[in-house]
């Protein structure tokens, strides 16, 4: 028998990761829904292990492959002449340099938290010449303080004093908000003046003010030598379009939809707060903006349609927490377009240690949100 997990007021009621168990290509599914099987003791040991650094700088230059492609097909779509091919080309471009950017970014994660590269001195250099330079995204030392260090801290997750919950409820996110008005901020919020810029600056701020002597060296001499080559080569309209409007907007957009689905924001302090057992039930295994997914699976064109029919009518009914399967297959779609090799250890690990951890596992407990 399956457990009952309530999505949102008007949301399906069963374990999505169980229903996948029983089906073909379990891999696949443990990628789609960033949660693995149940392991065993001995499987456990194995995924738990950190990734060889051989694996991390190989997905690392596979992705940048991916991206430099992707450019050269949105130029060479743009240059066509085609309004359709111009239109494919940069919307494929968009999408590629998104994805890339949200598994660089979950490798990044996993570096910082010591599971993708053994040696954290090489992995913090990896990180910043990978992605945290290029996407201007915080550093290494901000991140570790803010994500490791604070944010993952046994009595601050989902606390009033967690970093990431924080910034959440500065974004108009809070519980007793009406469900139509938790929706459009879910979607929407990336896209007003005020977040865009808030975003800009705190990437000025993440590039050349807050990093340490040489990372802002490097940092600098990155956007100052891009920027220059792409005037150089006239490529000034194409490198805004194709790459810092979906770094600088897009991404951002992706990310937001990655941190509401994270964790149980908001969750009431119960009695065991700060005890593993707690923090299980909070972490739920990493999610990936896409246990709707599941939902919309089961359901089906009609029953997904009812639902966010009953959305639409019903703005008074309110949420009271925020759950990590609050978004829809468009959320995984835009986040996932395609597979990240070294997202799968994690993704079985944090299951295991997830169900450890809340006992009878975070699908098996009961969630109003």
């Amino acid at each position: 028998m399956t457990a009952a997990v309530l999505y949102t007021a008007h949301g399906l009621r069963y374990n999505v990761r169980q229903e996948y168990d029983q089906l073909p290509w379990q891999v696949f599914w443990t990628w789609v829904t960033g949660k693995g099987r149940l392991l065993a003791a001995h499987e456990l040991d194995q995924a738990m292990r950190p990734l060889s650094a051989s694996r991390t700088l190989w997905h690392l230059v596979g992705s940048w492959q991916l991206i430099v492609a992707a450019l050269w097909i949105g130029d060479r779509a743009l240059a066509s002449g085609s309004l359709a091919l111009a239109v494919a080309g940069v919307v494929f471009c968009w999408l590629v340099v998104v994805n890339r950017g949200r598994t660089l970014q979950a490798s990044f994660h996993y570096m910082t938290h010591g599971a993708a590269m053994p040696d954290r001195r090489w992995a913090r250099r990896a990180a910043t010449a990978a992605f945290s330079t290029p996407f201007l995204y915080q550093g290494w030392d901000a991140y570790s303080n803010s994500h490791v260090s604070t944010h993952h801290h046994m009595r601050v997750l989902c606390s009033p004093d967690d970093p990431d919950q924080l910034f959440i409820e500065e974004n108009g996110l809070r519980p007793g908000m009406a469900e139509r008005s938790f929706w459009w901020r879910v979607w929407f919020r990336p896209f007003a003046p005020a977040f865009v810029w808030h975003q800009l600056r705190d990437a000025w701020l993440a590039s050349v003010v807050q990093p340490a002597w040489p990372e802002k060296a490097y940092r600098v001499a990155f956007l100052v030598g891009t920027t220059a080559l792409a005037a150089q080569f006239d490529w000034l309209d194409r490198l805004l379009i194709l790459f810092w409007l979906p770094v600088l907007v897009l991404l951002r957009h992706s990310l937001w939809l990655q941190l509401i689905t994270e964790h149980l924001w908001f969750s009431p302090r119960l009695n065991d707060a700060g005890t593993p057992v707690a923090y299980g039930r909070l972490t739920w295994g990493g999610s990936r903006a896409d246990r709707c997914l599941g939902a919309a699976l089961r359901a089906g064109c009609t029953g997904g349609s009812r639902w966010w029919c009953s959305i639409s009518r019903s703005g008074s009914t309110s949420i009271r927490r925020i759950c990590p399967t609050t978004t829809t297959t468009i959320g995984f779609l835009w986040l996932r377009i395609t597979p990240s090799p070294i997202y799968g250890a994690p993704a079985r690990g944090s299951r295991a240690v997830s169900d450890r951890a809340a006992r009878c596992g975070a699908f098996s407990r009961a969630c109003a949100c």
